[in-house]
């Protein structure tokens, strides 16, 4: 599902920045590997999918990057400023057509669980 999501709500920059392929690319490398990797179960499998959920938290890593400009750390202060903004307001801010700057630590928090759920302690014999 997140395949799709990200084909349509990066359908107008695929031909424009090549930056927004990265995790069409990825998500279509790890459903390949994670059908290999869990057919090799037994063997290489489990390090084989610690790879690719480590390239995940990358890939949300770049996601943030890309998302935010030139300055991804003061964007997502802003985002975080939701919380102490009454409800009801924007704070002041302008409505804009910006990249979601949090939205690619999606990558990230299901790079850390692919690597919880491959690691020797969690992993059933």
């Amino acid at each position: 599902m997140l395949l799709i999501d990200i084909r349509w709500e990066h359908r107008v920059e695929l031909g424009r920045q090549w930056e927004t392929w990265i995790p069409l690319v990825y998500i279509g490398l790890m459903l390949i590997a994670g059908i290999l990797s869990l057919y090799r179960w037994q063997g290489w499998g489990p390090k084989a999918l610690q790879v690719g959920f480590a390239l995940g938290i990358i890939v949300g890593l770049l996601g943030v990057w890309f998302h935010g400009g030139k300055d991804p750390v003061g964007n997502l202060l802003r985002v975080f400023t939701a919380w102490v903004i009454p409800l009801g307001t924007n704070g002041g801010v302008k409505v804009s057509s910006e990249p979601p700057v949090v939205a690619p630590l999606a990558f990230v928090g299901l790079g850390l669980l692919g690597l919880l759920a491959c690691s020797k302690r969690f992993r059933a014999e």
